[in-house]
């Protein structure tokens, strides 16, 4: 039986726990090959290098994607970042060829992952969106959920939000939030 092979970004601390509980159920069952990629302030010290939060929770990181630079707190640092990662992400479809692309929630890595997917005619699995917060955050969040193709939100609100935006009804699931799960 071939493996289904799945790509994961992950790029900061916040959305890293919403992926978390779905890559340990993926890593034990042996039709799943994935590869986590790693982008964001998970490769700043500033903030932690986070990354090493991953490596003790067992996982392997396949690609670091550095995509920050010292002016990543401006709106323009924001904007080379997520087209850094669009071309970073661009590569390891490249090179690992999945079957689904795994994204969280609403950041600029999120956008440039989801573009990069989306271009090169990749599936989307899209964590948590739906949600409103009245920032860009939101913008974002509602970007990706258009360049999604499954759409795994955290309540029957968002799904809803989901669906009003035109999506298929039969590719939206309610399963909570996986942080809590």
């Amino acid at each position: 039986m071939k493996k289904i092979k799945i790509l994961c970004l992950t790029g900061t601390r916040a959305d890293y726990p919403r992926v978390k509980s779905v890559l340990t159920k993926i890593k034990k069952d042996k039709k799943f090959d994935f590869k986590i990629i790693v982008t964001g302030s998970h490769l700043l010290k500033k903030y932690g290098y986070s990354i090493n939060e991953i490596y003790q929770d067992g996982f392997k990181v396949h690609k670091k994607i550095k995509i920050f630079n010292n002016d990543f707190n401006s709106l323009y640092g924001m904007t080379t970042a997520s087209a850094r990662c669009t071309f970073g992400l661009a590569g390891a479809l490249k090179k690992y060829k999945p079957n689904l692309v795994l994204l969280t929630v609403d950041r600029v890595e999120t956008l440039g992952a989801a573009v990069a997917a989306s271009l090169m005619n990749y599936p989307i699995a899209h964590i948590q969106g739906g949600e409103v917060t009245g920032t860009i955050d939101e913008n974002i969040r509602h970007a990706v959920t258009k360049l999604s193709h499954f759409h795994f939100v955290a309540n029957l609100d968002a799904k809803k939000r989901i669906i009003k935006l035109g999506e298929r009804r039969d590719r939206v699931f309610d399963v909570g939030c996986p942080y809590i799960s």
